[in-house]
């Protein structure tokens, strides 16, 4: 269930210090995909996030059944996200805002972060990744770009044919 924008800029004005950036980030489970919005705050130590929310629209068969994208999760926390990156004077930060990605880097690690060859978006992957470069999506766009071009086999990272 999505909150609306009235109750996540609520949430923002309890928060319990200022924040120091706004950030969304994808998240997975067995449930499906989802974005999460944290206000990232300092704690004399370093940085924490304090989670404002996490968007979920209506669960993964949303990509079998034509309605996806656009992602209704995302247009939402990338509204918000920029509206309470204005009113606090932030920046706003949401490495992937048009499809879901779970390699990006966050907020406090976009500096050791690194573009997906194909589509622009920061990455910051973990080991092993069998397609280190790219973003998941762009992957796939290549499985069936190979699958194409290869008469049906696709082929893979090194590019030996598999059935």
């Amino acid at each position: 269930m999505l909150l609306s924008r009235e109750e996540l800029l609520v949430k923002a004005a309890a928060l319990p210090g200022p924040p120091v950036a706004f950030e969304a980030l994808w998240d997975g489970d067995t449930d499906g995909w989802g974005v999460e919005i944290a206000a990232v705050l300092t704690d004399g130590e370093g940085y924490r996030n304090h989670h404002l929310a996490f968007l979920r629209g209506g669960g993964d068969i949303r990509l079998f059944n034509g309605q996806v994208p656009p992602w209704p999760e995302a247009k939402l926390a990338a509204a918000v996200g920029a509206e309470l990156a204005g009113r606090f004077q932030v920046p706003f930060f949401f490495p992937s805002p048009d499809h879901p990605e779970d390699g990006c880097p966050a907020w406090v690690d976009r500096e050791r972060g690194y573009p997906c060859r194909r589509c622009g978006i920061l990455l910051l992957q973990r080991d092993p990744c069998p397609w280190r470069g790219v973003c998941y999506h762009c992957h796939l766009e290549e499985e069936r770009e190979n699958k194409k071009g290869s008469g049906g086999q696709v082929r893979f990272c090194k590019g030996e044919p598999r059935a």
